[in-house]
């Protein structure tokens, strides 16, 4: 059975009700309270972090290697919330193919200048 609570836009909810209930664990009016602290404590562990992290220079793929197993220790660890760890290893994903295309671009321009040195 789909919730009864019709939305400030005048549309009803999509979710389905909750056993012995026409409303969803969102709109009953008995869940309220317990659904208010369950938000509060979400909000509150979402923003949670043990650890404070150093600041530190990520210039080449050694620095990238170090930093990964620096933040998989600390998630196994427990020590680091899995988001700000998501969000490292996103980011380091992203640098390495950044260091990658520096390379490719070096390597390319040496080229471009041997062939213009032999080419005179």
């Amino acid at each position: 059975m789909q919730c009864d609570f019709i939305k400030k836009d005048g549309t009803r909810c999509h979710a389905k009700a909750i056993n012995e209930s026409s409303f969803c664990y969102f709109h009953n009016p008995d869940s309220q309270q317990s659904h208010q602290l369950a938000v509060r404590t979400g909000g509150l562990n979402s923003k949670k972090n043990n650890v404070a992290l150093a600041k530190r220079a990520i210039q080449t793929p050694q620095d990238v290697i170090l930093l990964i197993e620096e933040t998989l220790n600390l998630l196994r660890a427990g020590e680091i919330h899995p988001n700000y760890s998501n969000s490292i290893f996103i980011g380091s994903n992203a640098l390495l193919k950044a260091l990658e295309q520096v390379e490719v671009y070096q390597r390319v321009k040496e080229l471009e200048h041997k062939i213009h040195l032999l080419a005179k």
